[in-house]
């Protein structure tokens, strides 16, 4: 009896290959593609999936020693395959670089504020006037502040973002700085025609000459001493008379008998005039005072100024700390410099990550990440063992883990890089028998010895099917030949000699004329026909007249062809062989 082998179909005689991936129940995963290979069928899990086929599971690639997504995306496993998705800040499709929202129109800073990109964000800095965290400035009052610039003698005004400095009444400059006006180097003098004109800081005195009398602006003769174009009294010194005599007294700011005069240095005296943190300068007849740099007021009261909350004077890598009439910028870590020029340190430069580990500098740290093939947090980077995780292999693949890396071996009957293994064709190389045929398989061949043969397949030895088979028809002769039978159908019989069907000989009449023939199996028979005698393929006539008497005594017999005839004689009745004579010749009997 011959059957079909797995993964074949047929009679056993003729068999053909089954498609088993065509079936109504795939024999795969679902989440594997099936290959009909010949007599058998493969199943290999897709992309995303790991298994050997039949059983595929989800592969979660975001787990993996090397992620798929770029370092600025969250990855997110999904079934059988992943999604990267760009952190904010960020754009592109897995591979992600620094949105310049200053520069898309998506910064949330205010309109009076300086937009800065920085690595997936930006920073919002109020402009120069105006106070706050970026996203929101307001206007600040310089003048209220003390962080005017306007000179001593300049009236500030505040504007919008900024301010307005205009010099006092007998000062002129751009407001900034502001000088004393000489009123009385004018083109018109301010004084009476009979008065001196005296400049003093911001303003102008007038003096009668002496022998004149007045306010400075109308002067009139006097007849006293004081009018006197002689006057004992010094420049610097008023004359006042009294009783017909005057006496001299040094003005304010001046000291002496009023004869002689001389400036008072009040910036000397044991009680400086200026208030704590001013610094006092002496004029003739007078003194100004100056509000030290990092405080503001009027000289006399001089509070400190907090540069950090008002011009923002350190880079903006730096921290600001109020000082007493200063301030001190510090570079944030990350960063070296001297505060107000702040760059950033390249940690990287001192190799702070693992041995087995990248460093990538940014602004003002820098990250470590393992090399491919590890896993760890950049500081302390261990060995992934991709074999055990990720099936990195062709599942016809051998994996051997290797420090950092792997490696992919292709099983024996396979060919390729390991990481893709296509099957040998081993029949190519003809390693079957001569009297065989080799089959091709996943990963190996099958020899089978070729019809009419017997063996292993490497070795086939002629089967003599006539004599264990018996593969003819009963009525045919088998003869063995090399490989192979051949059944003839005996004689009397015709067929492919498997069937054997016997032959009607009796159809082409091989017998006599006169004869009749029964045919028999493989055979026949010829018999002749009533009143004929021979061998059966001749037959000729008996003359039962002369041999026999078969007609009635009281009858002739008359031979005929193939028979004869009996009549009655006159004077009897019946068929011939039977007579019987009539009533008349009874009597004369």
């Amino acid at each position: 009896m011959c059957r079909c082998r797995p993964g074949y179909q047929g009679d056993g005689f003729t068999c053909s290959d089954v498609d088993e991936c065509s079936a109504g129940t795939p024999p795969c995963d679902a989440n594997a593609d099936c290959t009909n290979t010949v007599g058998s069928f493969t199943c290999r899990c897709r992309p995303g999936y790991q298994g050997n086929g039949l059983t595929c599971y989800d592969v979660d690639e975001c787990s993996a020693g090397t992620p798929p997504c770029g370092a600025n995306a969250d990855c997110t496993n999904t079934d059988g395959s992943y999604n990267c998705r760009c952190r904010p800040g960020y754009q592109g499709n897995g591979a992600c670089f620094d949105v310049n929202e200053c520069s898309t129109g998506t910064a949330q800073c205010d309109t009076q504020a300086t937009c800065t990109n920085t690595d997936g964000s930006y920073t919002c800095r109020c402009n120069a006037g105006y106070q706050g965290d970026g996203r929101a400035c307001f206007d600040v009052n310089e003048c209220s502040t003390g962080t005017a610039q306007c000179d001593a003698n300049a009236q500030c005004t505040n504007t919008e973002g900024s301010y307005t400095c205009r010099c006092n009444s007998g000062y002129q400059g751009d407001g900034l700085t502001c000088a004393d006006v000489n009123e009385c180097s004018t083109g018109t003098p301010p004084c009476g025609a009979n008065a001196d004109c005296t400049n003093t800081d911001g303003a102008f005195t007038c003096k009668c000459r002496p022998g004149y009398q007045g306010d400075g602006i109308t002067c009139t003769p006097s007849s006293d001493g004081c009018t006197l174009a002689n006057t004992p009294c010094h420049a610097d010194a008023d004359c006042q008379h009294s009783g017909g005599s005057f006496t001299c007294q040094c003005r304010e700011g001046y000291e002496g008998n009023g004869h002689t005069c001389s400036d008072v240095n009040e910036c000397s005296a044991s009680t400086p005039p200026c208030g704590l943190n001013a610094i006092c300068t002496n004029t003739d007849g007078s003194f100004t005072c100056e509000c030290q740099h990092g405080y503001h007021g009027d000289g006399f009261q001089c509070t400190d100024i907090n540069e950090c909350s008002t011009t923002s004077p350190c880079d903006q890598n730096a921290y600001c700390r109020n000082t007493e009439g200063s301030y001190v910028c510090t570079c944030r870590d990350g960063y070296q410099g001297d505060g107000r020029t702040c760059t950033d340190v390249d940690e990287c430069a001192v190799s702070p990550c693992g041995q087995n580990a990248r460093c990538r500098n940014t602004a003002g740290s820098f990250t470590c990440s393992c090399h491919n093939g590890y896993q760890g947090d950049g500081i302390t980077c261990n060995d992934v063992n991709e074999c055990a995780t990720l099936a990195p292999c062709d599942a016809n693949a051998d994996c051997t883990n290797t420090i950092g890396s792997f490696q992919c071996s292709c099983r024996e009957g396979y060919q390729g890089d390991g990481r893709t293994c296509t099957d040998v064709n081993e029949c190519e190389a003809s390693p079957c028998g001569t009297n065989a045929r080799c089959r091709n398989t996943a990963g190996s061949f099958v020899c089978r010895c070729n019809n009419g043969y017997q063996g292993d397949g490497i070795t086939c030895s002629d089967i003599d099917e006539c004599a264990t088979l018996a593969p003819c028809d009963a009525n045919a002769a088998c003869t063995n030949t090399i490989g192979s039978f051949q059944c003839s159908c005996r004689n009397g019989y015709r067929g492919d000699g498997r069937t054997c069907t016997d032959i009607n000989e009796c159809i082409a009449s091989p017998c006599g004329a006169n004869a009749h023939c029964t045919n028999t199996p493989g055979s026949f028979n010829c018999r002749c026909a009533t009143g004929y005698q021979g061998d059966d393929r001749t037959c000729r006539d008996i003359d039962e007249c002369a041999t026999s008497t078969p007609c009635d005594s009281n009858a002739d017999c008359t031979n005929t062809v193939g028979s004869f005839q009996c009549s009655c004689r006159d004077g009897y009745t019946g068929d011939g062989t039977s007579c019987t004579g009539t009533l008349i010749d009874s009597y004369l009997s």
